[in-house]
């Protein structure tokens, strides 16, 4: 079954060698694969949420809801100006540098330090279980696949395909995909280490924790929405004049 996944995954990511790649294409595609990357170094660290408390229990929330919404942006970009195929390829690309980065993470980790105090230190924010490793890449994949088939239908039906449209579609994919991401990771997680930042001890507080963490991320590309309608319409003038 994995090997089924990995040959889909690899075949998935041909590039059609008769379509020249424009410069801005390539810009935006480092800068999707590098937001996953960062987001994931940084969720190391939770953030409480100014003081909330559910039964006693504090919420907190990875502090990659910063920088993770900027994948989904950059997601429905790709899938509204050079289509959905491209969007789920930069996914796939997105996932294999995941690998290559912890990859070396782990083997810098295991090479000897001259501080042990430091080295110690190092591991702990850039180590990575498997577990942690696994319940991470798969929530990303499940999430980023739910936001680009949600676009992708809504686009399909929108009639006009204008401003309004892509917004609608942009958030409302971004929504579901942000909370199929966090039911998937969170409680992947808690079976694979017992915890999420704080120990999770009630089943409410779970709940909470995901319905907020997936808000707050979206809260962050309704902020962004005027610049990101912006920015798509200048790509698409972009590609069309190259193009012509």
């Amino acid at each position: 079954m994995i090997i089924k996944l990995f040959k889909k995954a690899i075949k998935s990511l041909e590039l059609d060698v008769h379509r020249k790649m424009s410069p801005l294409f390539l810009i935006l595609s480092i800068l999707s694969v590098t937001a996953l990357l960062i987001s994931n170094i940084v969720a190391t660290k939770s953030i409480v949420l100014f003081g909330l408390q559910i039964k006693g229990l504090p919420l907190s929330i990875a502090a990659s809801f910063v920088v993770f919404p900027f994948t989904y942006i950059t997601s429905d970009i790709f899938s509204e100006v050079y289509g959905y195929a491209w969007s789920r390829k930069i996914s796939w690309i997105s996932f294999f540098a995941n690998l290559f980065m912890v990859g070396f993470f782990e083997l810098i980790i295991a090479l000897p330090g001259i501080d042990p105090v430091f080295s110690a230190e190092f591991a702990d924010v850039l180590g990575s279980s498997y577990g942690v490793l696994f319940a991470s890449l798969t929530a990303y994949m499940c999430g980023d696949l739910a936001n680009d088939l949600i676009f992708r239908r809504m686009k399909n039906k929108d009639k006009h395909n204008n401003n309004v449209g892509f917004i609608h579609r942009s958030l409302l994919s971004s929504l579901c995909g942000e909370i199929i991401d966090s039911l998937v990771f969170l409680p992947l997680l808690y079976a694979f280490i017992g915890g999420y930042g704080v120990i999770i001890q009630s089943v409410y507080q779970l709940a909470a924790i995901i319905l907020i963490q997936g808000t707050l991320k979206t809260l962050v590309e309704v902020v962004l929405t005027p610049l990101v309608v912006f920015i798509v319409n200048k790509i698409k003038h972009y590609e069309q004049t190259l193009a012509s």
